[in-house]
């Protein structure tokens, strides 16, 4: 029962379930197995089958899971339902305060608006225009709808607005900017986001997944499209995710609009998304196991990824799981693939030569992982580097003069590296981090650290570029062994 145990002479400190308590080693007693089968009989009854007993302990579940959090994701799944007429997800937020609380926040949502249409118009008209089309396209897709002034009127619920403003991603080519709905905002000590419970975490690990797509020679890997608007939001839900704009026309009046399916940013989105994609796949585990398994087990946040023994496989795989989602309301952006092209007709593939797997640079000729080193010293605005990263020939003069601690942290933080395979090499950093914190001479995370320590760090990021020249095999699988799945 104990998570832990501290010795201190003939006595031991004893964790259980959270609840401190000392106890005399002395008097510990071991039970033999028979004896303590006899005393779970008595309680339980003779007939019990103990493999059927849920257990809590910390080998079944994950650290973080508390029991708030087990209850929370049971109050989450009671919430979703799935509408079998129009075939899609309906979620019911998990409300554990009560909505009506809620302050009419109109006043905060005006300002924010105006905060935002301010600094995208000062941006220039690009901005202007790639933020107007993604709040068109949410429209036109059904995420989003005007709602007229009879309806506001009419509706007797809680109401809340949610601002809503641009976070760039240069170096995405498809989207450079994405709209941000901020359920986390305040106004008079009230954060929405706190209305809602947050569950547990259940994400699939992240090595697991990157494991098994190592497992086998060819390998698919899926993006669910759109994945969190796929799940329509209940009525209620929908007069919480209240937002307005005006399409960059300073002197109208702002239209008001509801969000009707469940927006990223939201505290319980992420498992409400995973859940339904879950128990889509649950519905069809005996008729295409494969592909439920990948489903519910190979899955990422909205990245599916599965290793197969042949091509013919990983056709008939993507048929199967595209049959699957496609029942649940999911669509599969696209899929990308290790194998031959033009074995797999009908099937949408992302003609690409390099891919991020779950943070992972991957050719997809060669099959092989690379890295791609990305050293950057200069400061962040609104979290975005201010200028462009250091090439291999430009770090020896561009190299900061005052080196930080913290500066240095920054860049060796930035290398993921979820399989471990350059842990060796990063190991010579974390150790010159560790002799300068114990070195009294390098006080302080931003001061500027002595030359001495400072040439080093410059002789350890010119080694780092070396990564780039490395490659290394995505399947471990050796040609004579046999196809296993684990």
């Amino acid at each position: 029962m104990g998570t832990g145990t501290n010795r201190r002479g003939n006595s031991a400190c004893v964790r259980v379930n959270h609840i401190l308590f000392d106890i005399s080693a002395q008097k510990i007693e071991v039970s033999k197995l028979p004896d303590l089968k006899v005393s779970l009989d008595n309680v339980l009854g003779n007939d019990t089958d103990y493999d059927d007993i849920p257990c809590f302990c910390r080998q079944s579940i994950p650290d973080e899971w508390t029991l708030k959090e087990t209850r929370e994701l049971k109050l989450i799944e009671q919430g979703l339902t799935f509408d079998e007429v129009n075939r899609v997800w309906v979620v019911k937020y998990p409300w554990i305060k009560n909505p009506a609380n809620l302050p009419n926040n109109y006043p905060s949502a005006i300002a924010r608006m105006k905060a935002t249409e301010k600094r995208l118009l000062n941006r220039g008209s690009e901005h202007c225009k790639l933020y107007q089309n993604q709040i068109d396209e949410m429209i036109a897709g059904g995420i989003a709808r005007k709602i007229t002034k009879a309806e506001r009127v009419s509706y007797t619920g809680p109401v809340h607005y949610i601002h809503h403003h641009e976070v760039m991603k240069p170096n995405s080519q498809s989207t450079p900017m994405r709209i941000v709905f901020d359920s986390s905002a305040s106004y008079r000590g009230h954060q929405l986001n706190a209305y809602w419970a947050k569950g547990s975490d259940i994400l699939n690990s992240l090595l697991g997944v990157l494991l098994r797509m190592r497992q086998e020679k060819v390998v698919v890997m899926g993006d669910v499209s759109r994945m969190y608007h796929t799940i329509r939001l209940d009525e209620k839900d929908q007069h919480t995710h209240r937002f307005i704009w005006r399409d960059f026309n300073v002197l109208k009046f702002p239209e008001h609009y509801i969000l009707t399916r469940v927006t990223f940013g939201d505290r319980p989105s992420g498992i409400i998304a995973t859940l339904a994609l879950r128990h889509t796949a649950e519905k069809y585990a005996s008729e295409y196991p494969g592909a439920a398994k990948m489903i519910m087990r190979n899955t990422y946040v909205d990245d599916m990824v599965q290793s197969v023994s042949s091509e013919e496989k990983a056709t008939e795989l993507i048929k199967e799981a595209e049959h699957i989602l496609a029942s649940g309301g999911f669509v599969v952006k696209h899929w990308v693939t290790s194998a031959n092209n033009h074995n797999f007709t009908g099937i949408k593939l992302l003609e690409t030569e390099m891919k991020k797997v779950l943070g992972m640079s991957w050719d997809i000729k060669s099959d092989q992982f690379y890295y791609s080193v990305r050293i950057n010293f200069s400061p962040k605005q609104n979290k975005i580097r201010s200028r462009p990263n250091l090439l291999r020939e430009e770090l020896e003069y561009k190299f900061p003069q005052d080196l930080t601690r913290r500066m240095v942290l920054s860049q060796i933080a930035s290398v993921f590296d979820p399989l471990g395979l350059v842990q060796p090499f990063l190991l010579s950093a974390k150790l010159l981090m560790r002799e300068m914190i114990m070195d009294s001479k390098n006080e302080g995370w931003d001061n500027p650290m002595v030359q001495e320590y400072r040439r080093r760090w410059l002789h350890f990021f010119k080694e780092l570029y070396n990564l780039e020249n490395h490659r290394i095999e995505r399947s471990i699988r050796p040609e004579t062994r046999l196809a296993t799945q684990f």
